[in-house]
C-alpha cells in the first residue's frame, strides 16, 4: 500500500519552487510516497510542472474534498495558521512542522513532530529538505528541476524569431528595482555584442509596468519583445527555457531559470543569496560590494549600489562558457 503524504506550501511562488527539490529527494527514498501538494492559487501553475506530485490550491473547485482526503503524513512547511487549520484537517496520522514552529499555539495543537532545523543557516531548498527527517527521509537536496509544457503557438508569435535574451526587471518589492538606464545597458551590449534580442517579462502589477516602460524608453535603438504581464507561469517556464541568457532580479522567475537550466545573472540587494541563490553551474550571483562566497549574517544592501558593468561582465562571461556536455 502506498504512503500517502500531503505537502503544504501556502508562501510565495518562489518558496513553492524551492519545496520542489524535498519532493524530489521524498519520491527517491520513498518510490511508494503518493504526494499531493497544497499551494496558494497565485501558485497553481507551477503544480503541472512538478514532477511525480498530484496537486491543488486553497479555495479552488474540489479543495474540501482534496483537503480531506486520507493521507498518512502531512509536511506543513509554511508555519501559518491556516496551514495548521489544514494540517489538522487532513487527518494525517503524522503532523510535520519545523521546532521552530512550536512556539505557534496553531502547530502546537495541530503538529505532532517538530524538525529542528536551522532557516537562518540553510539554503532553502536544504532547509525544506530537513523537513522529511521527521518521517525519517534522510538525503542532499536534489538538483531544482521543473517540466516545462511546450510554448503555445499564441505565446511563440510574440517571441523574436532571432535568438533572444530575457530580462525580468520587475518584482513585488520596489527595493528591488535596479534603475533602467543599467538595464537598458545590459540590453544594448547583449543585443551590440551577442546579437540577442530583448524580451522583457514582469507582472501586470503598476509599479512593475511603470518600471518596465521606464526601461523601454531607456532602450532606443535595442529590439524589445515586452511580455510582461501576458504569460502564465508555464508561459514564463517556456519563454525563460528558450533564451540564451536571463538577466533578473530574486524573484520567482530567476528561481525559474535555475530549474530550466538557462544561465542565469541574478541581482540580490535586500534578500540574501546565501538562502536564495540559483545552484546550477551556469549562475552568476551579484550583490554590491560582497563576493561569494555568500554568508548566512550578511545584511542586506541597497541594489543600486550595483553597478552596470559587473552585471555585463557577468553576462558576457556565460554567453562565452561552452555549454556543458
Amino acid at each position: 500500500m502506498s504512503l500517502r503524504v500531503l505537502a503544504i506550501q501556502l508562501k510565495r511562488i518562489g518558496d513553492v519552487i524551492q519545496t520542489v527539490p524535498a519532493v524530489s529527494v521524498l519520491r527517491e527514498v520513498r518510490p511508494d510516497a503518493e504526494v499531493t501538494i497544497l499551494v496558494e492559487c497565485g501558485s497553481a501553475g507551477l503544480i503541472p510542472m512538478i514532477p511525480g506530485v498530484r496537486g491543488f490550491a486553497r479555495g479552488t473547485p474540489g479543495f474540501w474534498e482534496w483537503l480531506r482526503s486520507s493521507y498518512d503524513v502531512c509536511l506543513d512547511f509554511s508555519g501559518t495558521d491556516r496551514s495548521a487549520l489544514y494540517a489538522a484537517l487532513s487527518r494525517a496520522g503524522r503532523r510535520i512542522t519545523f521546532q521552530r514552529f512550536r512556539k505557534r499555539w496553531a502547530q502546537r495543537l495541530t503538529c505532532n513532530v517538530f524538525v529542528e532545523s536551522s532557516v537562518r543557516e540553510r539554503h532553502t531548498a536544504d532547509h525544506f529538505v530537513d523537513l522529511l527527517s521527521g518521517m525519517g527521509v534522510h538525503g542532499q537536496s536534489s538538483p531544482l528541476r521543473l517540466d516545462v509544457p511546450p510554448l503555445s503557438r499564441e505565446i511563440a508569435r510574440l517571441l523574436p524569431e532571432a535568438p533572444y535574451a530575457v530580462i525580468h526587471a520587475g518584482a513585488a518589492r520596489a527595493e528591488k528595482f535596479w534603475p533602467p538606464e543599467r538595464w537598458a545597458a545590459v540590453a544594448r551590449t547583449l543585443f551590440e555584442r551577442f546579437r540577442l534580442e530583448v524580451v522583457l517579462t514582469g507582472s501586470r502589477s503598476a509599479a512593475e509596468q511603470s518600471h518596465i516602460q521606464e526601461i523601454r524608453r531607456s532602450l532606443s535603438s535595442v529590439p524589445a519583445w515586452d511580455l510582461s504581464g501576458a504569460t502564465t507561469l508555464p508561459e514564463l517556464a517556456g519563454v525563460i527555457r528558450g533564451a540564451a541568457i536571463f538577466c533578473g532580479v530574486d524573484t520567482s522567475a530567476m528561481h525559474l531559470a535555475d530549474a530550466v537550466g538557462t544561465p542565469c545573472v541574478a541581482l540580490f540587494g535586500p534578500t540574501n543569496p546565501f538562502h536564495w541563490a540559483p545552484r546550477q553551474s551556469r549562475s552568476v550571483v551579484l550583490r554590491a560590494g560582497v563576493s561569494a562566497p555568500f554568508l548566512p549574517c550578511q545584511k542586506g544592501v541597497p541594489l543600486d549600489a550595483l553597478p552596470a558593468e559587473e552585471v555585463i561582465a557577468s553576462a558576457a562571461s556565460l554567453l562565452t562558457q561552452k555549454a556543458p556536455a
